[in-house]
Formats: C-alpha cells, sequence, structure tokens
C-alpha cells in the first residue's frame, strides 16, 4: 500500500510478485481531488520506468511493460492495473515504478465540422519567411515542382477548433494566390490536439484534403523562428507551431464546402509519480525445461514458464532470430495463447532471450505442454 501523489493523482502499489526473470505488480490510481478526470483508456505516455533498487533511477533497459485493466471504479474514480514486467535478467527485489506522464483519456475527431463559414472569405494580410525556417508536406501528391512558400498569412486567432481545448486554433483563412488557405497554431505542450488534419467536406459529404501545408515554429508573439536558433538562445523548443494548408478547390464556389478537423485531443497531467514495489517470492511456481530443443533452425537451450509467461534463451543459428509465429501453453481442456516475443539479440555471440506473456496470470501447474509454431514440448 505504498502510494506516491503529484497532481492530484495518487499511485498505490496494491501486491507485487516476481518469477524469477518475470513480475507482476497491481497498482490503483485515483483522482483525489474530486474532479473525477480519470476514465478507462488512463494510459502511460512515458511508460514505465523500472529499476530494482529503492531510488529514483528510473532504468528502462532490460524492461518491457504489458499494462491490463482491471477494474474502474466510477464512483471513487479509481483505475485498477496489472502491469506484467519482463526483463533480460532475474528481478531482484524490490522493484521501483515511476512516470511522468499520464493520460486520463483520448478522444478521436473525424471530420468533425469547424464553427466558421467559408462563404466570405477573400484576401487577407500575410507576412514574409524566410523559406529554410519552412517545413513542407504533401497529403494528395509528391511536393515536385512546389516551390518554398516566401510568405504566409498573418498568425492570430480567428476562431475555434471543435475539440474543446485551447491547446489549438484556427490562426487565419484566406485566398492567397488563387488558393484557399487556411492556417492552424497549436501549444507545444504535453497534452493537448494532435493530428491537425483538416479536409474540406462537399455538399455529397466527401473529403477534400489539402494539396500541400506549410510548417513554421512561431515564438511567444507568433513570429516565425528557426528552430535550432531559437533553441541555442532560449535552450528550449519554440512555445508554438504552425501549419497552413492549401486547397485547390473553386474559390467561388467556398460556400459550399465546410471546414473540418480531424485528429485527437489527449487529456492528462504532467508529474512525478515513483512507487516501490515489495514482490513476495514466488520461485516455486516456476517451471524450468532444460532440454535442447531446435526450433526452424534455432537452438533453444532453456525455457522458463512461470504464472505470467515463457522465456526462452538460446542460439540462433538460422539467418535471423526466432520469431516464432504461435506460441500457446497446453492444458488439459485447452490452449492458453502467449503474446510478446520482446526480448533481446546478441548479433556476436549469436544469443538471445525472449519473453511471451499471458493475458492473465496462469496456474503453472495445470500446465501439460508448451506448442511452438507445429511442435509440441511436453512438461512432465
Amino acid at each position: 500500500m505504498i502510494y506516491s501523489e503529484d497532481q492530484g493523482i495518487r499511485i498505490t502499489a496494491i501486491g507485487a510478485g516476481r518469477y524469477e526473470n518475470m513480475a507482476i505488480v497491481y497498482l490503483s490510481l485515483q483522482d483525489v481531488t474530486g474532479a473525477n478526470r480519470l476514465t478507462e483508456s488512463l494510459d502511460f505516455m512515458d511508460g514505465f520506468g523500472i529499476s530494482t533498487e529503492e531510488s529514483d533511477m528510473m532504468e528502462m533497459q532490460g524492461f518491457s511493460t504489458k499494462k491490463n485493466l482491471l477494474y474502474f471504479d466510477e464512483v471513487t474514480n479509481t483505475v485498477y492495473l496489472e502491469i506484467q514486467i519482463a526483463s533480460d535478467t532475474v528481478i531482484s527485489d524490490p522493484l521501483s515504478l515511476g512516470t511522468f506522464l499520464i493520460a486520463f483519456e483520448v478522444e478521436n475527431f473525424e471530420h468533425e465540422p469547424v464553427l466558421f463559414s467559408l462563404a466570405d472569405i477573400s484576401d487577407v494580410d500575410t507576412i514574409p519567411i524566410t523559406p529554410h525556417i519552412a517545413n513542407m508536406s504533401s497529403t494528395t501528391w509528391g511536393l515536385n515542382g512546389i516551390a518554398e512558400p516566401e510568405e504566409i498569412l498573418l498568425p492570430g486567432r480567428l476562431a475555434d477548433m471543435p475539440t474543446n481545448t485551447e491547446s489549438h486554433w484556427i490562426s487565419n483563412i484566406g485566398i492567397l494566390d488563387g488558393q484557399l488557405r487556411v492556417q492552424i497554431i497549436r501549444t507545444m505542450e504535453e497534452f493537448g490536439a494532435s493530428g491537425g488534419g483538416l479536409s474540406l467536406i462537399t455538399p455529397e459529404g466527401e473529403p477534400i484534403y489539402a494539396a500541400f501545408s506549410t510548417h513554421i515554429w512561431l515564438d511567444q508573439e507568433f513570429a516565425p523562428v528557426d528552430l535550432n536558433q531559437y533553441a541555442e538562445t532560449y535552450g528550449s523548443s519554440p512555445p508554438y507551431y504552425l501549419d497552413e494548408s492549401v486547397f485547390n478547390v473553386n474559390i467561388d464556389t467556398l460556400a459550399d464546402y465546410i471546414l473540418a478537423f480531424t485528429g485527437r485531443v489527449t487529456r492528462g497531467a504532467e508529474g512525478y509519480w515513483r512507487v516501490v514495489a515489495y514482490t513476495a517470492d514466488t520461485a516455486s511456481q516456476v517451471i524450468a525445461l532444460t532440454n535442447d530443443i531446435w526450433v526452424d533452425g534455432n537452438l533453444y537451450e532453456f525455457m522458463t514458464l512461470t504464472p505470467l509467461g515463457l522465456q526462452v534463451m538460446g542460439e540462433f543459428t538460422a539467418d535471423r532470430g526466432p520469431s516464432p509465429e504461435v506460441i500457446y501453453v497446453e492444458i488439459a481442456n485447452g490452449l492458453i495463447p502467449l503474446e510478446g516475443g520482446h526480448g533481446s539479440f546478441d548479433a556476436f555471440e549469436r544469443r538471445f532471450s525472449l519473453n511471451w506473456q499471458t493475458k492473465s496470470p496462469l496456474d503453472v501447474g495445470m500446465a501439460t505442454a508448451i506448442i511452438i509454431n507445429d511442435l509440441r514440448i511436453p512438461i512432465t
């Protein structure tokens, strides 16, 4: 029941167990502010930093994790999670888990109308830019024959996006060189809007995408800046990013189109959470198979089955390391599929160590065999 709290979010270690190179940790996350910000789609944007020391060190090398949602309590706004951990080496006690970015929810938008009429769009003010500070992209064809822009629409704040967030907005819309241009500005925050894909919806409901877009960094005053020069001067990235999309449509019929947004909005909190989980000794729930077994030209020398999955170590003699398409644990009344195949390869020594995990903890006492592709390996 050790917990860590920041930004009104409390993470509590409820229980843990370890099985040689695998471990399982049960966590709860609760919004203690009463704002009920957590949802069933909660996620860790930067993953989990894991170490096997009770310290602030967060070391990801050699670890892989899988997160399972166990239960979401709407009344207390608490999420209960199961975290399965696999390591290249035997896991020691205790486990230290930490994270910096917790995403509460992700909301997706597809061709969501922007509440702004294109009927009265006309020529607008522009500002010159230095071509080398702009990046360009195309959504419909290559950029061959398209010159780097010498000017863009004057950045500002024209209209809100249909996402109910302050992290991006319609900066300007206008006609330039006989083309419709739509400009978006977004803040460079960890959370907020991303994607930013704009389209024009025809009267028939079909989307028309931009022919190409220009991307430019902006300073606090919405002035275009060079990313490298800004970083050298201020030691950080510029606060804003601008996208100006160019649509090749008949500008005399703009009133017939609806401007729409496709993308997503992530809501969450940036902070510092670290909990220490003391794991029980569960070595008795480990089955080790040491028979040398050849599978698709690779030598499986040592296999370890635990309630959390399977670890395989050995030597690869084929052209590439092992990548079995199907792995099951056989029990008396069926097959339990394993997922993953994460691990490490040593090309010089031609050694490998791979891990496959179960969807939920397995009673290893019920296992009768391991099946790799079409090969059945009995457990005796």
